[in-house]
Formats: structure tokens, C-alpha cells, sequence
């Protein structure tokens, strides 16, 4: 019987070591330059445009935060646009607080809820007002297939690829390849355009010029929420200040959709 009891004391001693090792900290993940930042107001950002230093500054030192770092392909010309956003999230201030359903899990199936993005709001910095940021959204059959499937939120998120067509209120309509990844503790996304992108009939961005990447990372009591977006388009004062206005609204408004999904 005491061979038996020390047995279970050094399995569940093991356990607890191998889910610390493999639980994250705010402190451990977010760089210590903005740190104090975060965790007094609960949001940092970083952007480049054209001019000034392209690095990536707020990367969350995780295996699938540090994926995004290396999204944009060696080869491609560089993103003349880039826009980091940096979340800590609570968990008791979301939904009723029920915090033992907000896993990675739980999360992983609201990331891939692509359709549940149809009708979401954001605001339009250009008209200065409220507006419905996507008239539709829903999963595709294939990249040059707009045939509506059902959104897969299935198991895990793990390695799955998926395409949708957004009917963007200021872009139109643009398919994109979402590439998903899923961890213990982490979870990311990444949307990639494989068609055009358009300003009325003026194309604002080649296919595979625009990437925006979410990554999801479970502190304990709070989710560190990581956004990026990539992109690279023409010179042309009229497409230069909508993709400015444009990226900032769309990165806010899907957070505010996340956190409308708890």
C-alpha cells in the first residue's frame, strides 16, 4: 500500500510539472518593454508605414506567436504596411465569467466560427462613424470557389486549412486562405488573400500581398491576444490613406468580435 501511495504521489507530482512547464505567464511571454504598458492599460500597438523600423516588436515569445514572425515569405517583396496589436484579456470579464470553458479549445472553435463574422460592426475611421464591416463571410469550397460550406470547428485546429469569401463594405469581395494552428495553451490563425483586393475598380492589393494573423495565448486568469497585419500595396495617396484607416478598424473590430463570442 505505501509503494501504491508513492506511486500516485510522484504521478501527480509529475503531472504538475509537466503543466507548469507547459502553462504560460504574461511575464514570461510579452517583452519586458512593454510589459508595464500592457498590464496597466490592457492594449500596446506598433506600426510601420513605408518609413522608419519594420521590426516586429510585440511578438509573443511562443512557438505560434513566433510563427507570425516568419508568415510573410523571404522572397516577396517587404510589406510597405504593418500593424501590430497587443490585448490582455481577462477571463472573468468575459461572457458570465464562467472561466472553466475558456480553454484553448473553446477557443480554437470560435476562431474557425468564420460565417459568425457576417454582419459584425466596426468603426469607419474615413466616415467617422459606425459601420457593418462585413455584408457577408462565410467558408468557401476553394480558393477560386465561393460554393458556401459549413465553417469547420471540429477537433482540433491543428494543421487545418480553410478558404472564405468576405464582402468587405469598402473592399468587396475577397477570398482568403485561413491557415490554422493549435498548441496546449495557443492558438492562431492566419488569413491570407489569394484573390485581389479592390478600392471600387482600382486594386489596391495583388493576391498574397495581404496577411493578418491572431494568435491566442492562455495565461491562467487571462489571454494575451496577439494581431497582426501585412501588407503591401501602390503608392497612390487615395489607396495610402484608406488601407491606414482601413487595417486599424478591421484589427479592432475583430477583437471586439472575439470578445463578443465568450
Amino acid at each position: 500500500m505505501k509503494i501504491l501511495k508513492k506511486a500516485i504521489l510522484c504521478a501527480v507530482i509529475s503531472f504538475g510539472a509537466v503543466f507548469a512547464l507547459s502553462a504560460y505567464t504574461v511575464d514570461q511571454i510579452v517583452e519586458p518593454s512593454v510589459l508595464e504598458e500592457l498590464k496597466a492599460s490592457g492594449f500596446v500597438q506598433n506600426r510601420f508605414y513605408k518609413n522608419g523600423d519594420p521590426t516586429l516588436k510585440l511578438v509573443p515569445k511562443t512557438p505560434l506567436g513566433e510563427q507570425t514572425t516568419v508568415l510573410w515569405p523571404k522572397e516577396a517583396e517587404a510589406p510597405v504596411f504593418i500593424m501590430e496589436n497587443l490585448y490582455l484579456l481577462k477571463k472573468s470579464e468575459l461572457g458570465d465569467g464562467n472561466v472553466s470553458k475558456m480553454d484553448t479549445d473553446y477557443v480554437s472553435k470560435i476562431i474557425r466560427s468564420v460565417s459568425k463574422m457576417e454582419g459584425m460592426q466596426y468603426y469607419s475611421y474615413s466616415d467617422k462613424k459606425v459601420k457593418t464591416l462585413y455584408k457577408e463571410c462565410y467558408c468557401i469550397a476553394g480558393p477560386d470557389d465561393r460554393t458556401r460550406v459549413p465553417d469547420d470547428t471540429e477537433g482540433s485546429a491543428e494543421g487545418k486549412v480553410m478558404y472564405c469569401m468576405q464582402n468587405d463594405c469598402s473592399f468587396g469581395k475577397t477570398n482568403y486562405r485561413l491557415e490554422y494552428h493549435q498548441q496546449d495553451k495557443e492558438t492562431s490563425a492566419a488569413f491570407i488573400n489569394v484573390s485581389p483586393v479592390y478600392i471600387g475598380f482600382v486594386k489596391a492589393v495583388n493576391t498574397d500581398n495581404l496577411r493578418i494573423s491572431l494568435s491566442i495565448t492562455d495565461c491562467g486568469d487571462s489571454f494575451v491576444v496577439y494581431m497582426l497585419v501585412q501588407a503591401r500595396f501602390p503608392a497612390l495617396s487615395i489607396i495610402e490613406n484608406k488601407m491606414n484607416d482601413s487595417f486599424r478598424g478591421r484589427l479592432e473590430a475583430i477583437y471586439m468580435w472575439f470578445v463578443a463570442q465568450f
